[in-house]
């Protein structure tokens, strides 16, 4: 039964995220800085793989 409680509580917090304005902000803000500075943007995905340890070229 928790489980089952625990996927609706998220899908409805994903939900409310989804309809709120703080998402398109987030995703407006996201998008912004990709125009502004792709290479940036690339370099800084890069360093979190290799950060979390997921780089997998040897």
């Amino acid at each position: 039964m928790a489980p089952i409680f625990g996927v609706v509580v998220v899908y409805l917090v994903i939900k409310e995220f989804i309809d709120s304005r703080i998402c398109d902000f987030v995703f407006g803000g996201i998008i912004y800085a990709f125009i502004k500075d792709p290479a940036g943007i690339l370099n800084s995905l890069s360093n979190l793989k290799s950060y979390f340890g997921i780089n997998h070229e040897k």
